[in-house]
């Protein structure tokens, strides 16, 4: 039931990068480039050029560019919402447009060959939950994916990579950025349309998700409900119910009104664990359990 759709090539390009042991390529010289530079005519073009060279973890590209300087930074960005694994190890960028060329550099938190190897182990974890999930419907994968990260990982704050979804999904400790990421992560692998929030809680900078499921959007908080007694206190909440405690800027994300999910209403539509919770070691958790070592 789950479609990769264009980050399927991503995801294939970075495990051949990572297994077939290629290098990465290094900007050409000088003279090759004024006479045979790639050309990005659109901000589309200029995304999907972005999005190999984050695939490849490339250091820098130079393009021969036609897109306006002012549209430069949001097509950057705009490769880096292509898939979570893209912005993994992504630090920062910056970038100049000069006399129709664009050159970009890109900082990562490791070297390449690291950075690939932990971006596939990403995709497997990622693709082999999917998979598994796959016999259920949207609304129980979120629940499933919630519920995997409150097994597998522990809010951690200063935890090695602690923002990143490596942090939560392949080392187990993360703060609020990781917890998030993971989510869209898993979320990404089971083509459940996600998003992820930038805002406070109850004053202190904050990440968490927005979910869409059956046309609704929905919170969803895996770092607080990991620390709060009842693990889905913030799982399918609405914009009323978050905001208390939640603050971020309402015209930059879609409107939760609140639907008619929640989790009660998952757990008694799933198989077999009717009244039972996945999170409490129930028979559908312990279908979809695995580690990746």
């Amino acid at each position: 039931m789950y479609g990769f759709g264009k980050r399927l090539r991503t995801v294939w390009l970075l495990t051949a990068l990572c297994f077939c042991g290629c290098s990465v390529t290094p900007e050409p010289p000088e003279s090759v480039q004024e006479t045979a530079l790639p050309s990005a005519n659109s901000p589309d073009a200029l995304t999907e050029y972005t999005v190999s060279a984050l695939a490849a973890a490339l250091p820098a590209m130079t393009l021969s560019c036609a897109v306006p300087s002012d549209a430069v930074e949001p097509a950057l960005r705009a490769a880096q919402e292509q898939s979570v694994l893209l912005r993994t190890g992504l630090t920062g960028f910056r970038w100049t447009l000069a006399d129709g060329v664009l050159k970009c550099e890109f900082r990562y938190s490791a070297d390449a060959d690291a950075l690939l190897r932990e971006r596939t182990g990403l995709a497997l974890y990622a693709a082999q939950f999917a998979e598994s999930a796959a016999q259920f419907p949207l609304p129980e994968c979120a629940l499933l994916a919630h519920d995997r990260l409150l097994r597998e990982c522990r809010y951690t704050e200063g935890a090695v990579q602690g923002d990143s979804a490596a942090g939560a999904l392949l080392y187990h400790e993360a703060e609020c950025g990781g917890f998030a990421e993971a989510f869209a992560l898993l979320a990404e692998f089971c083509a459940l349309p996600c998003r992820i929030i930038n805002g406070t809680a109850n004053g202190t900078p904050h990440a968490w998700n927005l979910v869409q499921l059956e046309g609704i959007w929905y919170h969803i908080d895996c770092a607080w409900d990991a620390d709060a007694s009842d693990p889905h206190a913030y799982f399918l909440c609405s914009d009323s119910d978050m905001a208390p405690t939640h603050k971020w800027d309402c015209t930059a994300y879609p409107a939760a009104d609140g639907g008619a999910l929640s989790y009660s209403a998952i757990v008694s539509e799933m198989p077999g664990i009717r009244g039972s919770s996945p999170y409490r070691s129930s028979a559908a958790s312990a279908r979809i359990s695995h580690r990746i070592s």
